[in-house]
């Protein structure tokens, strides 16, 4: 009997959603206004999760940097910035 295994080696592509300006009322965490990553990958299903950097962050003249990751079953991934 042969015996095969089967390895993923490659992580997604992770696509950012533009860059935008939004008025400080915004509801940031409302993936409609402000738009949502996308991913493909060779091997299953991706998840696709964001984390949020607003320090020293004011509404006048502040930016957020939302960090998307898209990962794969075998815990590879990809990263992707949107200001």
């Amino acid at each position: 009997m042969v015996s095969v295994t089967v390895q993923d080696k490659i992580a997604p592509d992770i696509t950012c959603p533009r860059n935008i300006s939004v008025p400080c009322t915004a509801d940031i965490h409302d993936l409609t206004i402000v738009g949502r990553a996308t991913a493909t990958d060779n091997c299953g299903n991706v998840e696709i999760t964001y984390t949020d950097d607003s320090t020293g962050f004011n509404c006048a003249t502040g930016t957020i940097r939302r960090r998307w990751r898209a990962e794969d079953p075998g815990g590879r991934f990809d990263l992707c910035d949107q200001i």
